[in-house]
Parts: structure tokens; sequence; C-alpha cells
């Protein structure tokens, strides 16, 4: 079978599973259960898999998916091949009042944390798996920036997906309000970010903004994001 074929096929199986196994996680009855975020995450690398395999080609076995709390909150271990992602009702107090102090509500600081850590970013974490696999080697600005952008281009394979990336943006946008630009006037956002890496990695503020910007960027630019252009066209 063709390659582009075999791309068109999986594209459309990818977007009927998408639409129709991710239901918000987040809302104002009552808090997800782990059970409910652990399938979804399951489900989520199971069909970041099959979106990439026709481009990637032959890959490892891929990540499981545990939810619990950590300073890191989200990531993906390579030692162990696990994505982590957290839990919000048992998240510290201090974890908690930061997205409080990002959002206009209670419920929506509880909303956001749940689309971006337990759905948005299980994307990202797949494609830091990806980006190992397939040894793509890639300065850490340019490594977060192309995680989130594959992430945006995975997502929109579904119509009500992308309805979905809409709301994070939007959310997103009034997050990055209440947070300061890290990077001192005059300087290169990406050379600051990499010479800081890892003093930022420790400052959810900091890190944050930064991350928050790569998604709406991303988002913002969804219509022509690719896979193949991103993993293959670097820069």
């Amino acid at each position: 079978m063709p390659t582009r074929w075999r791309i068109r096929c999986a594209a459309a199986a990818l977007a009927t599973t998408l639409a129709s196994c991710f239901p918000s996680l987040s809302g104002p009855a009552s808090a997800p259960r782990v059970a409910d975020i652990l399938a979804l995450g399951e489900n989520l690398v199971q069909s970041y898999v099959t979106w990439v395999a026709p481009i990637a080609g032959p890959l490892p076995a891929p990540p499981i998916v545990s939810v619990r709390n950590t300073p890191n909150l989200a990531y993906f271990d390579l030692r162990s091949n696990v994505i982590v992602v957290p839990y919000w009702p048992t998240l510290t107090d201090s974890q908690q009042a930061f997205f409080l102090s990002l959002t206009p509500s209670a419920e929506e600081a509880a909303l956001l944390f749940g689309e971006l850590f337990n759905w948005f970013l299980v994307a990202h974490e797949m494609t830091h798996w990806l980006q190992r696999a397939l040894d793509l080697e890639a300065d850490p600005y340019t490594r977060e920036r192309i995680a989130n952008e594959c992430a945006v281009a995975f997502f929109m394979e579904s119509e009500a997906a992308e309805e979905r990336l809409v709301e994070l943006d939007r959310m997103l946008a009034y997050a990055l309000d209440a947070l300061a630009d890290p990077v001192p006037p005059g300087a290169d956002p990406a050379a600051y970010f990499n010479l800081h890496y890892y003093a930022l990695a420790q400052d959810p503020a900091k890190y944050g903004y930064f991350q928050f910007r790569f998604i709406t960027d991303a988002v913002a630019r969804r219509k022509s994001l690719r896979l193949v252009d991103l993993l293959f066209g670097q820069s």
C-alpha cells in the first residue's frame, strides 16, 4: 500500500477515534476519577502511535501511563518508559493555588488543569517519546516547541478535538495575562530558554509562561501544522 494512502487511512481512523472516545474529564458536576484519567491517557497513547506509524515506521513499545502527583506534574520518564500525569483533587495547596491564580474561578482552574495535564500534555509527552525513539536531536527550546506543535497537529485530526483546542487556547490566553514574561527586554527567547532551561523548569510561573505561549502559538497556526514537517524539517 502506498505511504500516502496508508497515511490517509490512518488519519481517517484516528479522526473517528478522537471524535468518539475522548470526552472532557473536567466539569462542574464532579472531579474525574483516576480510572477515567488513566483510560483517557491510554487511549491517547494508542491513537498517537497509530497516527505516527505511517511516517515514523517501526517504533519501540509505547509508554504506559501513570496517574500520580509529583513536583514535575507531567513528564515522560525515558528509563521506565512511563508518561506521568497528575490528579487535581490531590495536588498540594500551593500547586492548586498557582492554577487558581491563573483563572477567574475554582471551577475553571480545575477545568484548565484537566484539559492541559490529563489531555493535551499526553500528546506532548508522546512527542518526547517519539523524539527519543527516532533519535531526533534538538535544543530544549526547539524540542519543547515541536512537542506542542505535534500535539496540536495530532488533535487537529478531529473537528471535536479542534474545538477543544480552541477552548484550551482561550483559557491559556487568560492565564498568560496573569504571568510575567520571564525573558529580559532585548533578549532572544530561544537563547534565554536554552541557557536557563533547568532553572526555568523549577519555576512554575516562568516555565508555564513558555509552555503556554508555545501552545497558544501552535493553536494559532493549527491549520498549517504537519507531522512530517515537524519531525524531519526541524529548525
